[in-house]
């Protein structure tokens, strides 16, 4: 099984919920006008700017949820 999945790339503002999370790699629900819609580890539903993540495809299942 295939998945689209966001990797973490950047993080230019220290407030953001990733900023610890660099080169993690978390679901990726939906892409918005300037944000990927991505989940927290906490299981809330939160966004990623898009010049802070890449998406990549996966084949590993768990990263629906939260993963790496």
């Amino acid at each position: 099984m295939n998945v689209k999945v966001l990797r973490i790339n950047s993080c230019k503002d220290g407030m953001k919920w990733y900023r610890n999370m660099i080169g993690s790699i978390v679901p990726l629900l939906d892409i918005e006008q300037n944000e990927y819609k991505s989940r927290e580890p906490a299981g809330y539903i939160n966004f990623v700017s898009l010049e802070d993540g890449t998406v990549e495809d996966c084949d590993e299942p768990h990263v629906k949820y939260y993963g790496e």
